[in-house]
């Protein structure tokens, strides 16, 4: 720090000097030595920012030194005589003045300036010019209230809506500025805005304060050119998202959303920061005709928006939509949301689904634009790595709005050993501990138990699944892989679920694959009944979790074909057609010419599936009447039903046909795949909580009783207890390899309390 001029300094000694002096304008005492110091005064108000130069303190001595006298100098600029007090008055209004001049010039340098507002398509638009200089604020305080704001005082009544950063104008994640509105200019590199979303009809004035280093200056300006303006009358209306440029010849459309964060009816909050932008992408081409299928297509961690390429299997006529989760600190939010003080306090509250609203929304505003003739029938998702975790849930929550969902290495867990992220998931949804309730309802670690979630939700059913997975996957792991499978299979959910020893980020056996099976997983209709392939008898076995169990490279469901396009539906029956697959070129080729599964029915909506009735199943070869097999079935307790390890072929497409089937009860059944190597299954209905037997023979009789007439003269037992509370029970029987057999026919009959059942036959073919 300079000294001052000689003139200016004490004549007494240092001694004398570092004694307390009470300092002028008042103020605490302070022990002052001979050298210039900047010493604020609080009388001054606003001025005490600018400093004085009087003595600058020092710590006491331990032995004081007498300084040697000095000669006083004139004054500068006024007096020809020295003044010997502590300081000269001509300085004194010199610095005031200077102080003055200061405090005007901070004014300038640290206040966001020529603030504009506008409201359009159900936001408001708060644009500010920011300040410059060496001064220039680091962030920017914006206020409403309902009434002007020309005072500290109002101030003090308006509501701090949000702080913004200096640079909001530069939108990072597409690297440009933003555009506030289509086809009009990019913001200015000086400029700041935030964009809000009103709960409600009504008018509003606004207010932008710089911020420096956590302090704020609050001074208002209602000119042209200040920082306090209004009134802006707001509406209700839905946002919309605003086109920031387009590409490949017109065929891209680059847009940003601003997503509201305070939620009204039929506008849920999408972000826990006012005005958050979000970017997004749409692909389609106009050429091709619609209507068209809408496919989400969601990134991995630490990727964009701009990070997924156009892929190869999506339809030609497809919209595609690419959105960002741009969720900083931690980047992402797994495609689902985060706690309510999420950024700004540590894990509590709910855990708000913010960004899964925000992708209902995406694809209401898809649906909703003529333009782009949307099906609402045909939506998918599809993921890389958190990206396929996004679509999982997606499919899982939201069944009735996405067709299928698929995609690439993701996990089906958060919990398991081999997962590298759960510090960020921890940051996101709170520990495991406290397994935050969300604004689903279930607790969050609950919901992101896949697994689990697989058996929950078995009446409800999911989305149709495909996805690929890797054994070598030490990112997202592979130690949950088999336990998801299974509980997706014992649920009855439609999926096919393929592995190999595939990395994280490197390709596997399946690879070449990939294209043509996601690409049928586009097939699939929200308005046709779903088919559920399970238990598949060439299921290949994943093992335990442990990388080296079960089966190197496989996949569950995979095998089988089921043809989208042939389910056709009536309120009195239900058809479609499958396959094993044919083509010995492919990994997915059918090791055996014949093979059993799980057929169950979802997504019905013509036809019933009612508590306690009885179905038929008929099997015929495509285009041809003769039944290859039959059998009978009821709903379980959920209200699914399910006929199981009906025979499927490789050489031909077979029809598989229901209808509502109404016999006299007690009935009995014999059906399934009656040849040399097939599987007979024999049925017996009959009231819940009934003694029953079930009895087979080949010596036909006629013995009229008083339970009935009794048909078999050589009778076998085959079963023999308490009707189920279905009220059926089903015993499958493996038909020997013996030519012997060929031609045989074998009566079945039962006995349901007092009365017998039906007589029934099949022939071994």
């Amino acid at each position: 720090m300079r000294r001052l001029p000689a003139g200016l300094r004490t004549e007494k000694g240092r001694g004398e000097r570092e004694k307390l002096r009470k300092p002028p304008f008042g103020g605490k005492k302070q022990r002052y030595t001979g050298e210039a110091s900047a010493v604020s005064f609080p009388c001054l108000g606003p001025l005490s920012l600018f400093s004085f130069h009087f003595f600058r303190r020092r710590p006491a001595l331990k032995k004081h030194v007498q300084a040697k006298p000095r000669v006083a100098a004139p004054c500068l600029p006024c007096s020809r005589r020295p003044h010997k007090g502590v300081f000269s008055p001509a300085l004194v209004l010199f610095g005031l003045a200077m102080a003055l001049s200061g405090a005007a010039e901070l004014r300038a340098q640290s206040q966001a300036t020529r603030l504009t507002l506008a409201h359009r398509l159900g936001q408001t638009f708060v644009v500010w010019t920011e300040g410059g200089g060496t001064q220039a604020p680091d962030s920017y305080h914006v206020y409403a209230w309902t009434k002007p704001i020309k005072t500290a005082a109002d101030l003090n009544q308006a509501k701090l809506l949000a702080t913004v950063p200096k640079g909001s104008s530069w939108n990072k994640r597409l690297g440009s500025r933003f555009l506030l509105k289509a086809g009009g200019a990019p913001l200015q590199a000086n400029q700041g805005f935030l964009v809000l979303t009103p709960k409600a009809v009504g008018k509003r004035y606004f207010a932008v304060l710089g911020v420096l280093k956590g302090k704020e200056n609050r001074s208002l300006d209602t000119g042209s050119n200040g920082n306090s303006k209004g009134p802006v009358i707001e509406t209700i209306a839905p946002p919309k998202p605003i086109l920031q440029k387009l590409s490949s010849g017109g065929k891209e459309s680059w847009y940003v959303h601003f997503a509201p964060a305070e939620g009204r009816p039929g506008l849920p909050d999408q972000s826990n920061v006012l005005g958050r932008a979000f970017n997004y992408r749409l692909y389609f081409d106009p050429g091709q005709k619609g209507p068209r299928p809408v496919v989400f297509l969601l990134h991995g961690h630490s990727q964009t928006f701009k990070s997924t390429a156009i892929p190869t299997w999506t339809p030609k006529n497809a919209v595609l939509v690419f959105p960002d989760d741009d969720n900083p600190p931690v980047t992402h939010s797994l495609w689902f949301g985060y706690h309510e003080k999420y950024a700004f306090g540590s894990p509590q509250g709910l855990v708000r689904d913010y960004t899964e609203r925000r992708l209902l929304w995406l694809l209401d505003e898809v649906l909703g634009d003529s333009r782009l003739q949307a099906d609402p029938q045909r939506v998918y998702a599809f993921g890389l790595s958190f990206g396929a975790v996004g679509a999982l849930g997606l499919g899982i929550r939201h069944a009735d709005r996405f067709a299928a969902v698929g995609g690439l290495v993701p996990a089906f867990g958060v919990e398991h050993a081999d997962f590298r992220f759960s510090r960020e998931i921890k940051d996101l949804f709170g520990s495991k501990a406290q397994n935050l309730k969300t604004s689903q309802g279930p607790k969050i670690y609950d919901l992101l138990n896949f697994t689990a979630e697989m058996s929950v939700r078995k009446k409800a059913g999911v989305a149709p699944m495909r996805f690929f997975v890797g054994r070598a996957d030490i990112t997202n792991g592979w130690t949950e892989k088999p336990g998801f499978f299974r509980s997706s299979v014992q649920a009855r959910q439609a999926g096919s679920f393929y592995w190999d020893y595939r990395t994280h980020s490197t390709s596997g056996a399946w690879t070449p694959l990939e294209t043509s099976l996601l690409g049928e997983m586009t097939e699939w209709r929200l308005d046709r009944p779903l088919p559920v392939l399970s238990n598949l008898s060439l299921d290949n076995d994943p093992g335990n979790g442990s990388p080296i169990s079960g089966d190197g490279i496989g996949c569950i469901g995979g095998y089988a074909r089921l043809f989208p396009a042939s389910v056709q539906e009536s309120s009195s029956s239900l058809g479609f057609e499958l396959r094993l697959r044919a083509d010995k070129r492919r990994l997915d080729y059918a090791k055996t010419a014949l093979a059993r599964v799980d057929l169950s029915l979802r997504r019905l909506s013509k036809f019933k599936v009612l508590p306690g009735s009885i179905y038929r199943l008929r099997v015929r070869a495509k285009g041809k009447s003769a039944v290859l097999e039959e059998r009978v079935a009821t709903p379980d307790s959920d209200g699914l039903l399910t006929f199981a390890q009906v025979e499927i072929a490789r050489a031909e497409v077979r029809r598989y046909n229901i209808t509502k089937f109404s016999p006299t009860l007690p009935f009995a059944h014999a059906g399934g795949a009656t040849h040399l190597k097939g599987t007979v299954f024999l049925t017996m209905h009959g009231a819940k909580g009934n003694p029953a037997l079930l009895m087979i023979g080949s010596k036909k009789v006629q013995v009229q009783t008083s339970f009935g007439v009794w048909g078999i003269g050589d009778p076998i037992f085959v079963w023999g207890g308490l009707l189920p509370s279905s009220g059926k029970v089903e015993v499958p029987g493996a038909i020997p390899d013996v030519q012997a057999l060929k031609g045989a026919k074998i009566l079945v009959q039962g006995m349901v309390a007092t009365k017998f059942t039906n007589l029934t036959s099949f022939q071994i073919q």
